[in-house]
């Protein structure tokens, strides 16, 4: 359940990432805590962060056919949702819903622990 809402909340666009703080409340910044590059948005955390981007490389479940819809969150999950059909797609589906969670999870650790969490690990706990 815990992972549908958060799911749910990614597609909404309602995660607490630092663009939307900023929005909201002016105070503090909108850069990215894990890699200071750019703006973080959803789509930044979870795709185009350097450090997201290692998570993907090694993650054993590819969705390179699908990397140019990588700008909007809900084009791409519409995507991924149609592997479903696939052999193995729910299997896909549910290893690439945990690690957008243990890549928020990471973030969170970086935000509010100092921690860098490798990007094996996040892999390794996804599985």
């Amino acid at each position: 359940m815990k992972l549908k809402h958060f799911l749910w909340r990614c597609l909404q666009n309602s995660l607490p990432v630092n663009e939307a703080i900023y929005k909201r409340i002016r105070k503090g910044s909108s850069l990215c805590n894990c890699c200071g590059e750019d703006t973080e948005t959803i789509e930044h955390i979870f795709f185009f962060c350097p450090k997201a981007q290692v998570v993907w490389k090694i993650v054993p479940v590819s969705w390179e056919r699908i990397t140019e819809l990588q700008s909007n969150i809900w084009r791409w999950w519409d995507a991924v949702m149609q592997s479903a059909k696939e052999e193995q797609g729910m299997d896909r589906i549910k290893l690439t819903v945990n690690i957008l969670w243990q890549i928020w999870k990471a973030g969170n650790k970086m935000t509010f622990q100092s921690k860098n969490v490798d990007a094996k690990l996040i892999v390794d706990k996804a599985q």
